[in-house]
C-alpha cells in the first residue's frame, strides 16, 4: 500500500458493538469521520475531509458517486446509534452527528459529531480499535464494514497470528442491520450473506477468515464462529509499529498522563497522541526517538499542568522543534518503574487468565461433543441428573423453569454451559469423563 492510503480510524469498542442503521454509505462517511479524530482534541470541535480521498480509499471508480454522497451526506445528523455500557440496561439512544456541512466545489464535508459520541472516542480509558481507514472503505457493503470492525477487534487475542470470535447469530444480524426474516432458511442466509461477507473481507481487508462454524443448538443453528489470521496481503504498513499494539486497546487501570504505555515503541506513542503517520515518521527520522520521548513526556506533563492552552499537537510540534524537554524523561523515569513493574505484572496475569479462559472453553465443547456423540436414551438419563442436580443445589424456581423450557425447547447446549458443574457431575457419575 502506499502512504496516501495510510489513514487510521481508532474507533471505540462500544461504538463498534453498538446499534444502529445505516447504509453503506453512511457507514463510509463514518468511518472517514471516525479517522479525523485525535486524542487532545476539544469535545465539539468541527472537522473536515474530502470525499476525493473517500473516493480514493474506497477504491470506487463510478463519477456518479459525488452526486450520490452529496444526498447522503444530508441524511447524516439523522442517524441515531444506542450504545449499550451495561448489559443489564437500555442503550443511550444519541445522534452520530450534531452538524454537517458540504462544498459541492471543493467537495469537502465538515461535520461535528455528538458530544456523547465524540467523548467516548476521545476517552483515554475506552477500549478501542485500530485499523487502516481502506480495509473497511474498499468493502462494498455497510453489513461487511460492520462485521470487518467487529473481528478486528478482536484481533489483540491472537496468538501466532490467530483469533476467533463467536456470535449468538441473532445477536450478530442484529448488530449488523440484517434482516433475517428475509431469509427462509438457514442455508439462504450463509449462502447469501456469510459467504459474500467472507469473501470480501479476505479480498479487501488485513484479517482472513481461514475458517467458520455454524454451531447447532436441537435442529437450529444458533451460533457462529470466525477463526480469523492476520493477512499480509493488506497489512499495516506503518513502519517500526507494534501491530499487537495497535489493534485492539482494552482500558487500563487509570494513570496519569506521562505514565501511559510507557513501552510502546515510538512510532505508535506519536500517532496515540494524534500524530499522523506521515508526520510521525518525519519526525523520527529527523529528530530520533530520545528527543521525541523526551518532548512527548514534556508536554503530556504540561497537558496535565493546564499550561498547554493550544492544540496539543501544535503544541508537541513546538516542544520537538525546540527540544523544551530536553532532559525531562531522566526526571521522570523513576517514577514510571513502578508503573512499568505493576503494568507488565496486570498483563501477565491478564495472558495466564486468558490462557485459562481459552483452555476451560475447549474443555467444554470436548465434553460437549462426546455427550453428543451418546445415544438419546443416555443424553435423556444426563439431561434429568442435571435437571435434579440443579433443583437440590439452588433455590431459584424461576432459573429452573428456564433450564426445563430450555429443554424443552431443544436448546441443550444452552442450557448446559449454564449448568455447567451439575452437567460435569452428571458426565462424571456416568463414566464418561474422570
Amino acid at each position: 500500500m502506499t502512504k496516501d492510503n495510510q489513514i487510521v480510524v481508532r474507533k471505540a469498542n462500544s461504538l463498534i458493538e453498538a446499534l444502529f442503521d445505516a447504509n453503506t454509505q453512511q457507514k463510509r462517511l463514518i468511518v472517514m469521520a471516525a479517522a479525523q479524530v485525535r486524542r487532545g482534541d476539544e469535545v465539539g470541535r468541527t472537522y473536515s475531509f474530502s470525499l476525493h480521498e473517500l473516493k480514493k480509499l474506497a477504491r470506487i471508480k463510478n463519477e456518479s458517486f459525488y452526486s450520490e454522497m452529496e444526498e447522503v451526506i444530508h441524511t447524516i445528523t439523522s442517524i441515531k446509534i444506542d450504545i449499550c455500557t451495561n448489559p443489564n440496561l437500555v442503550g443511550e439512544e444519541v445522534r452520530w452527528f450534531s452538524y454537517k456541512g458540504y462544498d459541492p466545489k471543493t467537495k469537502i464535508v465538515t461535520f461535528r459529531m455528538d458530544k456523547y459520541v465524540q467523548e467516548i472516542m476521545l476517552d483515554v480509558q475506552e477500549a478501542f480499535t485500530t485499523y487502516l481507514a481502506t480495509n473497511a472503505l474498499a468493502l462494498n457493503k455497510g453489513t461487511y464494514i460492520s462485521l470487518y470492525e467487529l473481528l478486528k477487534s478482536y484481533e489483540y487475542k491472537a496468538k501466532n497470528g490467530k483469533f476467533y470470535r463467536e456470535f449468538e447469530i441473532n445477536h450478530l444480524a442484529k448488530v449488523l442491520g440484517v434482516n433475517t426474516e428475509t431469509y427462509s432458511k438457514f442455508y439462504d442466509l450463509k449462502r447469501f450473506f456469510f459467504e459474500p461477507a467472507i469473501k470480501a473481507i479476505n479480498n479487501c481487508t488485513d484479517i482472513k477468515i481461514s475458517n467458520v462454524e455454524y454451531i447447532k443448538t436441537g435442529r437450529s443453528y444458533t451460533d457462529v464462529i470466525f477463526h480469523c489470521e492476520k493477512s499480509g496481503q493488506t497489512t499495516i504498513a506503518i513502519e517500526n509499529l507494534s501491530t499487537d499494539d495497535v489493534a485492539t486497546r482494552e482500558p487500563t487501570a487509570p494513570t496519569k498522563p506521562e505514565e501511559q504505555k510507557i513501552d510502546l515503541p515510538i512510532m505508535d506513542r506519536l500517532i496515540t497522541a494524534g500524530i499522523s503517520i506521515n508526520t510521525a515518521k518525519k519526525w523520527v527520522d529527523k529528530f530520533g526517538d530520545k528527543r521525541i520521548k523526551q518532548n512527548l513526556a514534556y508536554s503530556l506533563a504540561k497537558q496535565k499542568e493546564g499550561k498547554v492552552k493550544t492544540n496539543f499537537v501544535g503544541y508537541l510540534a513546538k516542544a520537538i522543534e525546540g527540544n523544551w524537554g530536553e532532559g525531562f524523561e531522566d526526571v521522570t523515569k523513576k517514577t514510571l518503574d513502578p508503573q512499568r513493574k505493576a503494568e507488565l505484572e496486570a498483563y501477565k496475569k491478564e495472558q495466564e487468565a486468558e490462557a485459562k479462559r481459552e483452555k476451560d472453553i475447549e474443555e467444554k465443547a470436548r465434553i460437549f461433543a462426546l455427550f453428543e456423540a451418546q445415544s438419546e436414551s443416555l443424553q435423556d438419563v444426563i439431561l434429568d441428573a442435571v435437571e435434579d442436580k440443579v433443583e437440590s443445589a439452588v433455590n431459584a424456581p424461576l432459573f429452573i423453569k428456564a433450564i426445563k423450557d430450555e429443554r424443552k425447547k431443544g436448546k441443550i447446549k444452552s442450557l448446559l454451559m449454564k449448568t455447567s458443574t451439575q452437567f460435569m457431575e452428571a458426565m462424571r457419575e456416568n463414566g464418561l469423563i474422570d
